[in-house]
């Protein structure tokens, strides 16, 4: 670097620093590297100020998208308080340190974050898939991988995120229980029919059997109808909502990904939709579908409503457009 230089930030920390005829060398890592440094007398109170506002807006800009930076912070309060013992070499040093630091921490964070979004994204294909073997594990890692997230711990959140990912990818289709075979009823043998009469009452039961047939089948069609795939209740109506989706997302900002795509169907669907319905929409085994809306109930989003025998999902109405 020139002479009298002094460097502000790195976007990665070096390898070494050193001095060569009075000269600072920094040996970087191999990549794309961005360092900024100042050109002036160190040691002074101004030129210590200059790098610890310099930090500050850093960090500040780092802060603002929810990157919890810990020690980071630390290190320019540092700063600044070697700034007012008239500590100023000591005062560039932390301000450097911190940005460095920072910047590090940014890339963590968002690795970390790239990886969770892959998880989820892997969870929600094996679902689809109707591999549930080992995607409860994977739900469990990637909860855990949020909540390291959620207190600043980007390298643990990234190494459980990517765990979670490998055992959603290797996930293997739920074995189905055997269902268990019927009782057969013991078969009569039909008596012998023989003469004119018996031909008769052939024939009045054949008809008879006809009859039964055609009537349970009326009576079925005319107690369901299809809507969408889906078998209900005739003279059941849903109701049309117009909901707020922004105002959930923005709210509920820990929702997992099936989850949001769930709250997007039911807004699109008027805010409800029946269990069977959401299943058929994104091709779900049922006990997913119960999961998820058990969620959605205990994030205080949705409510469930018994239909003649079927579990209709409806959002609050507290999210509908214009209400507080």
């Amino acid at each position: 670097l020139p002479e009298t230089s002094t460097i502000v930030s790195v976007n990665q920390p070096p390898k070494a620093i050193s001095t060569i005829g009075g000269r600072t060398a920094v040996t970087m890592p191999a990549g794309s590297v961005v360092i900024t440094y100042r050109i002036g007398v160190i040691g002074t109170r101004e030129h210590s100020l200059a790098l610890i506002i310099e930090a500050e807006e850093k960090i500040l800009e780092i802060s603002s998208r929810g990157i919890s930076l810990g020690l980071a912070s630390d290190l320019v309060k540092d700063a600044r308080a070697a700034l007012e013992n008239e500590e100023y070499t000591q005062a560039e040093e932390l301000a450097f340190d911190a940005v460095t630091l920072a910047n590090r921490i940014e890339s963590e964070a968002i690795q970390a974050r790239e990886s969770i979004d892959k998880a989820r994204a892997a969870i929600l294909v094996a679902l689809r898939k109707e591999r549930t073997a080992n995607v409860e594990e994977a739900e469990r890692l990637l909860s855990e991988a949020e909540t390291q997230y959620s207190r600043g711990e980007y390298a643990s959140a990234s190494d459980l995120a990517e765990r979670a990912n490998l055992v959603a990818q290797t996930a293997a289709p739920t074995s189905p229980e055997p269902e268990p075979s019927p009782t057969q009823p013991p078969t009569t043998p039909p008596p012998p029919i023989g003469g004119e009469a018996d031909a008769l009452n052939l024939q009045f039961f054949i008809v008879g059997a006809a009859a039964i047939v055609i009537v349970g089948l009326g009576a079925y069609f005319a107690f369901r109808r299809k809507r969408g795939g889906l078998s209900i209740p005739a003279g059941v109506k849903k109701e049309s909502r117009n909901i707020d989706l922004s105002r959930i997302l923005r709210e509920k900002t820990g929702l997992r990904l099936e989850d949001q795509d769930v709250i997007r169907f039911l807004a699109e669907s008027g805010g409800e939709a029946f269990e069977a319905e959401i299943k058929d929409k994104f091709r779900l085994p049922r006990t997913t579908v119960w999961r998820m809306v058990k969620r959605l109930i205990g994030e205080e989003v949705v409510e469930v409503v018994n239909v003649r025998g079927l579990n209709l999902v409806r959002i609050l109405g507290r999210y509908e457009v214009g209400r507080e």
